[in-house]
């Protein structure tokens, strides 16, 4: 089953060096509900144009890619935190999220994986046999 949606930053520099992020969200066909989107920006970043939460509706269509928000840093800024380009939608039995981050060319920090704490279970429940042969 694909992803219902995607989030994704698209860099556009200009001619002084000036760094701007464009915020790309693209609802995906047959998934329609109001994705709630939402920026969190590093120190040293601001929006010059639209909002850092704004929803797109249901009513926008399939495939429909938005780019309300551009993000600017000056020449030469890194910010020593990540952009966070959060989108999400909830219903009353359905939920979905999707992110993306603009390191600024630092190396991404990968979040600790989870350590399951259940029972061990046999392997017919993970691989669809009848048997518990690994």
């Amino acid at each position: 089953m694909p992803a219902p949606m995607r989030v994704d930053w698209r860099e556009v520099v200009s001619e002084d060096g000036a760094l701007s992020l464009v915020a790309e969200v693209e609802r995906r066909a047959g998934f329609d509900a109001d994705i709630e989107v939402s920026i969190v920006l590093p120190e040293g970043a601001r929006v010059v144009e639209g909002s850092k939460e704004f929803v797109l509706p249901k009513s926008a269509g399939a495939h429909a890619r938005v780019t309300p928000c551009v993000v600017a840093v000056a020449p030469g800024v890194i910010p020593e935190t990540d952009l966070v380009l959060s989108a999400q939608v909830r219903g009353g039995a359905f939920g979905a999220h999707a992110e993306a981050r603009y390191t600024f060319g630092r190396a991404s920090r990968l979040e600790p994986q989870p350590t399951p704490t259940g029972p061990v279970l046999p392997a017919r429940f993970l691989s669809g046999s009848d048997s518990d042969a690994p």
